[in-house]
C-alpha cells in the first residue's frame, strides 16, 4: 500500500469479502524487528487463510529482511559465542532498518 491511510482502508474492506476471525494491528505494536504491518486471519471455507497489509515501503525492506531472518535463525540454532554475537548484530540491524523506514514513511506522510 502507498501510505498507512491506504493500508487502513483497504483493511476496512475485508469484512466484505471475508469472514475475519482474528486481528493483530503490528502498525501500533510492531514486532520486536520494528516490522510492522496488519495481519488478520480469515476464513476461507474451511480453511483458516493469513492476510497481511503493509506499507510498500516496508515489503522492500521485508523481502531483504527475510534473507537477514533466515541466516540468524540457522546461527540461532548453533548458538556459539561467536555465531551468537553474529545473530545479535544481524537482530540489531533488523531493528535499525525496520525503525529508520517507518520514520522515512512518517516523515513522507507528514509532508502529505
Amino acid at each position: 500500500m502507498p501510505s498507512i491511510r491506504a493500508c487502513y482502508e483497504f483493511a476496512g474492506l475485508l469484512g466484505e469479502h471475508f469472514e475475519i476471525v482474528g486481528f493483530t494491528d503490528r502498525m501500533i505494536e510492531p514486532k520486536a524487528s520494528g516490522y510492522r504491518d496488519l495481519q488478520f486471519q480469515v476464513q476461507i471455507q474451511n480453511h483458516i487463510a493469513e492476510l497481511k497489509i503493509l506499507h510498500h515501503e516496508i515489503a522492500i525492506v521485508d523481502a531483504v529482511e527475510h534473507h537477514v531472518y533466515e541466516v540468524a535463525r540457522f546461527l540461532d540454532a548453533r548458538a556459539s559465542p561467536v555465531e551468537q554475537e553474529f545473530y545479535n548484530g544481524l537482530h540489531e540491524l533488523s531493528v535499525r532498518v525496520y525503525n529508520q523506514t517507518w520514520n522515512a514513511i512518517l516523515q513522507a506522510e507528514r509532508k502529505v
